[in-house]
């Protein structure tokens, strides 16, 4: 008996150094993983952490009573995100079988980093919902570079204004919510840009693009206004919130002062031609303030170049039957 007892005995330590080591690794492994894992009880309300997502109290404030409650009490939601933060509660109270939410919350370095909480709920016998496991990873890269992605996909990669597609988005939505606000269109040509790569060199002509865009972008008065790039030398300027015309003429002759800066060679600067149509005046659609502000622009061209046209409703084609077409 005694040699039983003692077999017994080592069992149950060599038992205990196997535990300890499985442990061991597991605590290893939460350390150095990238996610926080987590238990709450649905009835006490109450989450169990057994890491924190970095930061100065990382070891703190691992047990939570009243989850809800208490996050939503110290403010460390992100005010955009606090629905989202109670529909992951919701989902946790509710016993939902799996779930993902994705919100901002500040951490213990005071930060507000992007959280991604994934969870599935443990029933009992009778099928009723008891607690919920899951883990928290912090996804904060991964949606920088989906900002990033996002950026450069509205913006020209040459001149950093808004591609095309992005301006014309923009401006929908801004008339869209704000279809009493008077706002103005201009579609601008930079004159005589072929001639300015043929005798300059394209990349003395990729340079000019990109000064004419930072012009048009620093003689905003508005944060709405929107300046974008249509293609070639084309681009469009969207003011946003105007008294009257008279500010479209005062952009334009801002512009047109910052522009002379641009030399191209010793005796000549930057020109560009110009037309503008009325938001909701002339047009209510973008498709129609484009078509009014090109006709413009064409009466600019037809003209003298090197000046702007306000679309009027009695403007027709200009006859091009005995001219050359003088847009570049």
């Amino acid at each position: 008996m005694l040699g039983f007892s003692g077999q017994l005995q080592d069992k149950i330590e060599s038992l205990k150094q196997e535990i300890a080591a499985l442990e061991k690794r597991y605590n290893e492994t939460v350390n150095i993983s990238d996610y926080a894992l987590w238990e709450y009880d649905i009835f006490a309300k109450t989450m169990y952490l057994t890491k924190k997502l970095r930061g100065r109290f990382e070891d703190s404030n691992k047990v939570i009573p009243y989850y809800r409650e208490k996050m939503i009490e110290w403010k460390i939601i992100h005010p955009e995100d606090l629905q989202i933060f109670i529909d992951y509660c919701d989902s946790m109270d509710n016993g939902d079988s799996k779930f993902s939410y994705e919100y901002r919350q500040i951490t213990d370095n005071n930060l507000f980093n992007w959280l991604r909480t994934e969870g599935t709920t443990v029933f009992d016998n009778a099928g009723n919902p008891k607690r919920v496991i899951g883990r928290t990873i912090d996804i904060t890269v991964e949606k920088e570079k989906e900002d990033l992605l996002i950026e450069r996909a509205h913006t020209d990669y040459l001149t950093q204004v808004n591609t095309k597609e992005n301006t014309y988005n923009l401006i929908n939505a801004a008339i869209a919510n704000h279809s009493d606000t008077k706002c103005a269109f201009l579609l601008i040509d930079i004159d005589n840009f072929k001639f300015i790569n043929d005798s300059f060199g394209h990349s003395f002509g990729d340079t000019v693009l990109l000064q004419a865009a930072t012009s048009f972008t620093a003689t905003k008065n508005n944060p709405m206004d929107v300046v974008g790039r249509l293609g070639g030398d084309e681009f469009c300027v969207f003011l946003f919130g105007i008294k009257s015309e008279e500010d479209v003429l005062n952009y334009y002759i801002n512009v047109k002062t910052q522009l002379s800066n641009i030399k191209l060679g010793d005796n000549d600067h930057l020109r560009i031609s110009v037309g503008a149509s009325i938001f909701p005046d002339q047009a209510s659609k973008v498709e129609d303030l484009l078509a009014k502000a090109d006709l413009a622009l064409y009466q600019t061209k037809y003209n003298s170049k090197d000046s702007i046209t306000i679309f009027d409703p009695s403007m027709t084609m200009p006859d091009m039957s005995q001219h050359q077409c003088p847009r570049n």
